[in-house]
């Protein structure tokens, strides 16, 4: 993609690659857009822990709702925590978030570490 820009009065042209789109915008008639990636570039296939729509258990787990890298967890297997406790830390855009359990219980695993990369959606922490 070629990009023309002005800036004070200097023109300036530029060649731009998209790597990846993530947002998942519909397209015309409806049904999203699947990401872009570079020529050659494989997709992960999709799995359970990346799907965003509703699954018997979701009542089970803890999903991101960013795209982010993961700082630091919190919690451990085994651990009984308590609705809206901090469960992991992480950062987007260089802003740390909290991602707080939205129920009691035990947790039955941690499904990512610190400096994993997690997508909008993934599941980071199931519940007994």
């Amino acid at each position: 993609m070629k990009l023309k820009i002005d800036i004070d009065g200097k023109k300036y042209e530029a060649d731009i690659e998209v790597i990846e789109d993530e947002r998942n915008e519909p397209a015309a008639g409806g049904t999203p857009r699947p990401a872009r990636t570079r020529a050659g570039a494989k997709s992960p296939p999709p799995s359970a822990e990346t799907d965003m729509g509703p699954t018997a258990g979701d009542d089970k787990v803890c999903k991101s709702s960013i795209v982010g890298i993961v700082v630091k967890a919190l919690v451990a297997t085994g651990q009984s925590v308590k609705q809206g406790e901090t469960l992991l830390v992480l950062e987007a855009m260089k802003m740390e978030s909290n991602v707080v359990s939205p129920v009691s219980g035990i947790v039955k695993s941690v499904k990512v570490a610190a400096g994993d990369s997690v997508k909008k959606g993934q599941i980071l922490v199931e519940f007994e």
